[in-house]
């Protein structure tokens, strides 16, 4: 039954919250903007080591940033989708419903899987 789908869709958005927290995406979002105004400085590419690791990092906290954000939108269409299918009485849609919960939970567990391993020494091989 489609009622059966607000519980789990709802615990998703839940988690995906927390997760918000643990990644720490508002320090994120300050630490690109100041990179991007440290490549904006004259003597950026004075230390061209320096100046790709800066780069790199960039890279990496915006693609972290972009991971959660597509992962935000999937919950919430997903949350969308359910309301319009209760609304509609159309339990045919239940099918699309459980496939795209199933998508996020997958995406979730990896993105727990990456809350995890984002310390300080989790980018060097041990």
């Amino acid at each position: 039954m489609l009622t059966d789908w607000k519980g789990p869709i709802q615990k998703a958005g839940e988690k995906l919250a927390e997760l918000a927290v643990a990644l720490n995406l508002g320090w994120k979002e300050q630490e690109i903007q100041r990179l991007e105004e440290a490549t904006m400085a004259e003597d950026f590419w004075s230390d061209q080591e320096q100046a790709q690791k800066t780069l790199q990092q960039m890279t990496d906290l915006k693609q972290s940033l972009s991971n959660y954000q597509a992962l935000a939108r999937q919950q919430e269409d997903l949350a969308t989708l359910w309301e319009l299918a209760v609304e509609a009485e159309d339990e045919t849609m239940e099918a699309e419903i459980k496939s795209e919960y199933h998508k996020l939970e997958k995406a979730l567990e990896a993105l727990e899987v990456e809350v995890l391993f984002s310390g300080p020494y989790d980018d060097h091989n041990c």
